[in-house]
């Protein structure tokens, strides 16, 4: 769940550049997908969001959480979602 008052949240569209520096490749993801996930969501499984401001917002940390229990989900086992330190 996406946690207010201890992550550090950031604009929807400023999370593509973030995810770039813990990909490999650098590649970033395309705003229309993490639209889709917090809207649609895969799976069943919705990335957490909150409007602020008038603009929808998340968290880093979330987005690892939404990978793994994706992941999980996709793998037919018990979501775990371990956080490791992220900068």
């Amino acid at each position: 769940m996406l946690d207010l008052m201890n992550e550090q949240v950031l604009p929807l569209a400023e999370l593509p550049a973030k995810v770039a520096k813990l990909q490999p490749d650098g590649k970033k993801l395309a705003l229309s997908s993490l639209r889709r996930w917090a809207k649609d969501g895969v799976r069943g499984i919705k990335l957490e969001t909150a409007v602020i401001g008038g603009v929808r917002h998340t968290s880093l940390r979330e987005y690892v959480r939404f990978v793994g229990r994706v992941t999980a989900a996709r793998d037919g086992r018990p979501a775990e979602t371990p956080e490791k330190q992220l900068t």
